[in-house]
């Protein structure tokens, strides 16, 4: 839930994951208790997708370290 958090906090609108294709298990059943929802099987791997909860944090409410680099590419 931190890591959701963190990406929330960021401006991501959405988050995926992938997990092996095999919903008996006890990954599969903690994603979908946790709000993920099942996008597509690619090569016999999952993917799940979860929507930024309406009472996500806010950018402004969680504090990054100035270290840590959220962008795809780095600006030098």
């Amino acid at each position: 839930m931190a890591t959701e958090n963190l990406l929330w906090s960021v401006g991501h609108a959405s988050i995926w994951l992938w997990t092996g294709e095999d919903r008996g298990t006890r990954a599969f059943r903690l994603y979908m208790s946790a709000g993920w929802t099942e996008s597509e099987v690619k090569e016999h791997q999952l993917f799940m997708t979860k929507e930024r909860p309406n009472n996500a944090l806010e950018s402004t409410t969680m504090l990054v370290p100035k270290s840590f680099d959220l962008s795809a590419e780095k600006t030098k």
